[in-house]
């Protein structure tokens, strides 16, 4: 193991496909060991040590050969989808949704309704749930790309949650309360029926529906994870900018909260605070968090093998990231999806044997009370997920568009439709409610199922 050698040569050891330069160890007897080599004077403690120092170091070698390989010589493979895509199809979807609710409200009031919607409503109950996830990884790749600042971003998102809040306030104020006071002054319902109907609604997550409220959230995540201060919060101070990333993620937490004791009326949630409330379920908050986790593990892997950081950048825009990413994506939906499915049934088995324990009923009559409860509460959606997988294996983390005005022209154009759909679906309800008249009351009622 040992041998006589000038301190100027230098022993170089082949693992995997790199090789790493050492230089030799010097000892009392003028003898040199390779770093790793176990003597016979270790303790039975250092030598699992030296051994684990070792296995370490191999790994490093093997990562830092597999980034050198990518940035050399970069696979072929790119997905055809690319950030863009996934928003104008994300867009796309939250068009259709809007349309799908006035044609449910209208159908209220005009049974004849019912038929001209079950095709897009069966479209939109499997894919209405991609809408968040869409937006969260095409902004994962926004920011790779480095197409817009986190600031930048903080305040689109904060101004389109700001938007569609006043735009709701509007609609309440102006519509929701008019619509009351002329239907009371008719003698068609009480007062206070169509705002507890709403309430009861909003219950149900019906009016949880803002989700610039939880992409703010998760930009504002990733901004106290990725970034770095240039002036405050400096050297060990970081650490203390980084601990601000629990704020978004309570706020997460409060919200599911919130809806759970609504749920069960403890509480009562004001219509107007449901548009500052987060759309996401419990697990589809872990799986953001997994993946944001992921990228930030990836950086300080490649960091680790000695690589700069100029070339990591480089390395983020090659094929072989985008790969890994999407391949990582589909497996973390398959283990949110099979987490979500556990915490179904461990919530559905506590919720059972409360109630059997409490009211002293058979199993049957207990689970036929907890009903939905779970799903009402988020448990259960994230098995969604799963329908991003193909689009994830068609996703290109890397691609990237020179012209950025439609970044900007998209969702200028999606909401315009969406504002032409709600004073089309407005004006059409109305419509059915002026001739409808003499049944409005029952039809009001109906809206609550």
């Amino acid at each position: 193991m040992f041998e006589k050698i000038d301190s100027e040569v230098i022993e170089t050891i082949k693992i995997g496909t790199d090789v790493l330069e050492t230089i030799p160890i010097g000892m009392e007897d003028g003898t040199y060991r390779l770093p790793g080599a176990v003597t016979e004077h270790e303790t039975e403690v250092e030598k699992p040590k030296k051994r684990r120092q070792l296995k370490r170091e191999r790994k490093i070698a093997k990562r830092r050969a597999s980034y050198e390989k990518a940035l050399t010589r970069d696979m072929r493979y790119r997905g055809p989808l690319s950030y863009r895509y996934l928003r104008a199809i994300a867009w796309f979807i939250i068009i259709l949704t809007q349309i799908l609710l006035f044609l449910k409200i209208s159908s209220f009031f005009d049974s004849k309704l019912e038929s001209s919607y079950n095709e897009l409503d069966d479209f939109l109950d499997g894919t209405k749930d991609l809408i968040l996830p869409l937006f969260l990884v095409s902004n994962f790749a926004y920011i790779l790309d480095k197409k817009q600042s986190y600031k930048a971003m903080l305040v689109k998102y904060a101004l389109l949650s700001a938007a569609v809040y006043v735009g709701i306030f509007l609609i309440y104020t102006h519509f929701v309360k008019g619509a009351e006071k002329a239907l009371v002054k008719g003698g068609y319902i009480a007062k206070g029926e169509l705002i507890d109907l709403i309430s009861q609604k909003g219950i149900k997550g019906g009016l949880c529906f803002n989700i610039f409220t939880d992409l703010f959230l998760c930009a504002l995540f990733m901004f106290f994870l990725n970034y770095e201060p240039r002036r405050f919060f400096r050297g060990k101070k970081l650490y203390i900018f980084r601990a601000f990333a629990v704020l978004p993620i309570a706020y997460e937490f409060i919200c599911i909260c919130l809806k759970i004791l609504a749920f069960e009326e403890k509480i009562t949630i004001p219509i107007m605070m449901y548009p500052l409330m987060t759309t996401k379920p419990p697990m589809m908050i872990a799986f953001f968090i997994f993946m944001a986790a992921y990228i930030k593990k990836k950086e300080k892997r490649f960091l680790e093998t000695g690589l700069t950081k100029e070339q990591y950048r480089v390395y983020e825009k090659t094929n072989t990231n985008s790969w890994h990413f999407s391949l990582r994506a589909c497996r973390m939906c398959i283990r949110c999806a099979i987490l979500d499915l556990f915490a179904l049934v461990f919530v559905l088995v506590i919720l059972i044997m409360n109630m059997v324990v409490q009211k002293n009923i058979s199993l049957d009559e207990a689970a036929d009370a907890v009903g939905r409860v779970p799903l009402n509460w988020g448990f259960g959606e994230t098995i969604h997920l799963m329908g991003m997988i193909p689009i994830f294996l068609l996703f290109s983390y890397s691609k990237s568009h020179k012209n950025n005005k439609i970044d900007i022209a998209m969702p200028l154009v999606a909401v315009v439709a969406i504002v032409y759909v709600y004073i089309e679906g407005i004006y059409r309800v109305l419509y059915l409610i002026a001739a409808n008249g003499e049944n409005l009351a029952q039809s009001i009622s109906g809206l609550g199922i």
